[in-house]
């Protein structure tokens, strides 16, 4: 639960003047929270729910919040709540609907300092829907695409970095199933077959971390089908790109077989690898 908790305030401290302690607030040993304003000020709904987020209680932050939105929907801090009701969602694991609050930060305040975190959030709280990837692959689509499309409009390199890391992600999980589905057939010796599902996952998933398996693998399938110099060019792929991958290894082991019995391949060292 920690680890939740501390990607929900993630967003926020990436804006300094959204301060998760900065309001004057206090919180109660036990009860409910104490907090340093009169129930008459227009921002006690708004810290309370900020205090319950602060103790994780994610039900009663969203109740506060709402209740501050629906008093107050043009407050200042209005953009800061709603922002906040998509955290209290994330925090309870409600993905679908974390997203849907996230969203309507851009929607109903463009101009919020926040809706840039928020558009990035939502496109966690998607990718946070994707189950195993042998079941129902949408989530894992609408996340990828809500990425590309933060991508677009993102400020920072870090914004850029940060959405590109879970792309990664992403990218594993979707390549995952074609993968197992491809290292399968090079096991039944059925190259042909293997190839359709690696070559897929080179097209559409580059930025997986599974390319080097998956190079590993083509080099396999092209030396069942006895094309030497594609299956050398692979394995050479691998330790040209990808050197310190857990597949370098057995694509050196590989290479050095496969020029010790067919030595005329050594004069395609620099040969360019296989194109997908």
């Amino acid at each position: 639960m920690l680890a939740v908790f501390r990607e929900v305030w993630a967003g926020l401290a990436r804006r300094a003047w959204v301060t998760v302690l900065g309001f004057g607030l206090g919180v109660a040993g036990c009860g409910g929270p104490r907090i340093a304003v009169a129930p008459s000020d227009p921002e006690y709904e708004f810290r309370l729910g900020q205090a319950e987020m602060q103790r994780q209680h994610w039900i009663s932050a969203q109740d506060h919040l709402k209740r501050f939105l629906d008093l107050h929907p043009g407050h200042a801090r209005a953009d800061s709540a709603q922002y906040l009701m998509g955290g209290a969602k994330f925090g309870a694991k409600l993905y679908p609907e974390a997203a849907v609050e996230y969203q309507i930060v851009g929607q109903e305040y463009p101009r919020s300092d926040l809706r840039l975190d928020a558009a990035f959030q939502e496109c966690v709280s998607y990718a946070r829907q994707m189950r195993s990837p042998n079941l129902d692959p949408t989530p894992a689509i609408r996340a990828r695409t809500c990425f590309d499309e933060f991508l677009l409009r993102a400020s920072t390199a870090a914004d850029s970095a940060r959405a590109r890391v879970e792309l990664g992600k992403i990218a594993d999980f979707l390549a995952e199933k074609d993968f197992q589905i491809g290292k399968m057939y090079v096991g039944m010796k059925l190259p042909a077959s293997a190839r359709v599902y690696l070559e897929d996952i080179l097209q559409k998933y580059p930025e997986s971390s599974r390319i080097p398996d998956v190079w590993f693998l083509m080099g396999r399938a092209a030396e069942l089908e006895k094309n030497w110099a594609d299956a050398a060019a692979a394995y050479r792929r691998v330790l040209q790109e990808s050197a310190t991958s857990k597949a370098a290894p057995g694509a050196r082991n590989r290479l050095e077989h496969l020029l010790a019995v067919r030595p005329e391949l050594a004069s395609a060292t620099d040969a360019s690898p296989p194109s997908p």
